[in-house]
């Protein structure tokens, strides 16, 4: 039995590295690196001891890590119409 979509999405090559190259994707990490560089500015600014002030930088990388990768993650296959 054959169903016919009206939308069929077919995947673009390189579909991650097109979306990484994009002006809005750049635009969305800016907005995540200024929201975490805020949150995470008051904590450092609150602690004295150099030790736990470098494991509250190492926490903000691997935020701003994992929130990137999000964004362009193997799991968002890029779709398009073509």
């Amino acid at each position: 039995m054959k169903t016919k979509t009206s939308h069929q999405n077919n995947l673009i090559e390189e579909g991650k590295d097109n979306w990484e190259s994009t002006n809005e994707y750049r635009n969305k990490v800016d907005v995540i690196c200024k929201e975490l560089s805020d949150k995470y500015s008051l904590i450092l600014s609150a602690k004295k001891n150099w030790f736990r002030r470098l494991l509250i930088r190492i926490r903000f990388w691997r935020e701003k890590t994992r929130k990137i990768n999000e964004l362009s993650s193997w799991k968002n296959l890029h779709l398009g119409v073509q």
